[in-house]
């Protein structure tokens, strides 16, 4: 009598996959008599219990041998209460006229897993999925060169890693960690990596890269050009968070977005505080209390003499209006100028609380019982995208690419100028990093 176990018809695999997190999973089998019986039945055990029969009383399972010698099938699975692994052995024994014979066959107990960890936040919404895969063949998505490390665990010996299917790259080939890079320019690109150890277990993780998914750190180093890396992943890792919440979430939108915010913060990426450092006659000129009052400007302006009294000027300047109550009342330097897009005014700072409140509860940002979370990285950042989406600016930014498009998303912002800076800003640095001629806006999986 013969034994042969197998996973794929016509192959000689016999490794069976043993995952104690999950369900066993079953491996389609086969036997069959080698010389002529009639009627026979083959009993089927595992002498050290790791591995069971489906069915059955799940440790021994009789299966009928057709008497023309073809194959009979059957299966089986990994021991789930059993995190042993290696060499196991299956035996059967049949009796043939009255003499008992006994057949043998070695298989491998795979527990062979991959864990997954993206190396940047993702949204809530997302994050219990991209963070921690440890399924059998997981699906999660990730954004265009956005990486994710990879740990093999329960391998039978060294691990060497693969890409089967997608392309992107894998930091090593071999070890029991790696770190994938998912590929640029690929839109619901599906993406396979395969570990195999030294025994022959395989196991088999899955993702689909999206350029519509999370943004990638190298996406923000392109726009903040001269950020150290630690900013670069602190403004990544914000925007991230949020902008599933606010909508800003295909490439045009985000190029029309980022453009606007490198216009007004510059290449350092640092959420900026209104700098009101003015002399005498430019607070004449900008300023109607001090047009009204030059002694006043005179005396708060930066002189040869004397600083500026920045606070006075915004106390003065801000006074009754936009919300601000009198200058004593120190509104006008409560609720000066910050942010990525600049917020000024009481009433202005109320508003953006409000659709950070309406639209991601939760954040822990309050600006207006703290005007100067506008000014931390992450404050900044998510009320720049409540200012945009108050504002439906993805309407505006959906327009298009044209002079006119990023015109209409620039007089939002600001309203005066010509926005010469803005449109080159986007042409420049924004649409060429976001890569939207390339990127077309989808459906989320």
């Amino acid at each position: 009598m013969e034994i042969e176990i197998n996973d794929t018809p016509e192959t000689s695999d016999d490794h069976i996959p043993l995952h104690s997190d999950q369900a066993r999973p079953e491996v389609p089998c086969r036997i069959r008599a080698t010389s002529q019986a009639t009627g026979a039945q083959a009993v089927l055990s595992n002498p050290d219990g790791r591995v069971r029969f489906p069915g059955a009383t799940q440790e021994t399972v009789s299966v009928s041998l057709p008497d023309d010698g073809s194959w009979a099938a059957f299966s089986l699975s990994g021991e789930i209460a059993s995190a042993a692994a290696g060499d196991a052995v299956i035996e059967a024994r049949c009796a043939q006229g009255g003499s008992p014979v006994k057949a043998q066959a070695a298989v491998t107990v795979c527990a062979l897993s991959i864990t997954s960890e993206t190396e940047q936040t993702v949204s809530p919404a997302a994050s219990a999925a991209a963070s921690d895969v440890a399924n059998d063949r997981a699906r999660t998505r990730l954004g265009v060169e956005e990486v994710v490390a990879l740990r093999a665990t329960g391998a039978l010996g060294d691990v060497n890693w693969e890409i089967l299917e997608g392309g992107g790259a894998l930091s090593a080939e071999s070890g029991a960690e790696t770190a994938y890079t998912a590929p640029d320019l690929e839109r619901n690109q599906n993406v396979r990596i395969r570990a195999t150890d030294a025994a022959g277990c395989k196991k088999i993780i899955e993702f689909d890269v999206d350029c519509n998914y999370v943004v990638a750190r190298a996406r923000i180093a392109e726009i903040f050009s001269t950020a150290p890396q630690a900013r670069v992943n602190e403004i990544t890792d914000a925007f991230n968070e949020f902008y599933e919440d606010f909508g800003i979430d295909d490439c045009l939108r985000r190029a029309h977005f980022f453009a606007q915010v490198v216009t007004e913060v510059g290449a350092g990426g640092n959420p900026r505080r209104e700098n009101l450092n003015y002399t005498p006659d430019r607070l004449v000129a900008i300023f109607g209390y001090y047009a009204a009052h030059p002694a006043d400007a005179q005396a708060h302006g930066r002189t040869a003499a004397h600083p500026a009294d920045q606070e006075a000027i915004a106390n003065n300047a801000y006074a009754n209006r936009i919300g601000n109550g009198n200058a004593a009342s120190g509104d006008g330097w409560a609720f000066r100028g910050r942010g990525y897009i600049q917020l000024t005014g009481r009433a202005n700072y109320q508003a953006i609380q409000n659709e950070i409140d309406g639209v991601s509860p939760g954040s822990g940002i309050d600006i207006v019982a703290n005007p100067d979370a506008a000014i931390t990285i992450r404050g900044g950042m998510l009320t720049a995208m409540a200012f945009w989406s108050r504002n439906n600016i993805n309407n505006a930014a959906d327009g298009g690419t044209a002079d006119a498009d990023i015109n209409g998303v620039s007089t939002i912002i600001n309203a005066h100028g010509n926005h010469a800076e803005r449109r080159q800003n986007f042409r420049n640095t924004a649409e060429p990093a976001f890569h939207v001629a390339d990127c077309p806006r989808v459906a989320a999986p």
